[in-house]
């Protein structure tokens, strides 16, 4: 149990989200910037989504010995996540533009991720390095 092994892994977990981040500091002509974000930011999601539904879900469903345990923790999970992205998004509703809109959505969604993320990092770590 090695607790600067766990440290470490979870700070380069963390710097490697904002390793992805400096992108949008490339300097790129104005017209193109919007479009390189735009297909970024889609590209990310489409990836993220076929990850989750594909892989991590399925296998969740196999390993769970308790089915309709798992699944009364997921659900619920994504009515609130439901819930938060609406009042996100009725609060973002004044702004006019739509990809300011997406890129804030997008910062609040890794937020979210990367908390709980950062924390099994660090705890799976701790416990067995292997």
């Amino acid at each position: 149990m090695n607790i600067k092994l766990a440290l470490i892994l979870s700070l380069l977990a963390g710097l490697s989200t904002v390793l992805g981040g400096l992108f949008i500091f490339l300097p790129f002509k104005k017209e193109n910037k919007d479009k390189i974000i735009t297909f970024s930011l889609s590209f990310s999601l489409i990836i993220m989504i076929g990850v989750s539904i594909f892989d991590l879900i399925p296998e969740a469903i196999k390993e769970s010995s308790n089915r309709i345990l798992l699944l009364s923790l997921v659900l619920p999970l994504l009515g609130v996540s439901y819930v938060i992205l609406k009042v996100i998004y009725h609060l973002l509703n004044k702004i006019d533009n739509k990809l300011y809109k997406l890129g804030i959505l997008s910062m609040i969604t890794l937020m979210i991720h990367n908390f709980p993320e950062g924390i099994l990092t660090f705890l799976s770590t701790y416990l067995d390095t292997s």
